[in-house]
């Protein structure tokens, strides 16, 4: 249910802006087709077996922004 609801209030935010003439097509379209890029990149990975991967990956993620953070907070 949450996930219809989100698509819901996606498409009424998207009319709503549509009739405010405030869509960046070219933007819109470049970022979809990344989007779909990077949901096809990352599907594969998973599926090809790199779950090992993207334990490392997401680790190392979490490290550094921890790393960074905490150094933010202390400088």
């Amino acid at each position: 249910m949450a996930k219809v609801v989100n698509t819901c209030t996606n498409l009424g935010a998207l009319v709503a802006f549509i009739a405010g003439g405030h869509v960046l097509w070219g933007l819109g379209i470049v970022l979809a087709l990344a989007n779909i890029a990077g949901a096809q990149l990352g599907a594969r990975t998973v599926l090809g077996g790199g779950t090992k991967l993207i334990r490392y990956a997401l680790l190392t993620l979490v490290i550094v922004m921890s790393l960074y953070l905490s150094w933010q907070q202390w400088s």
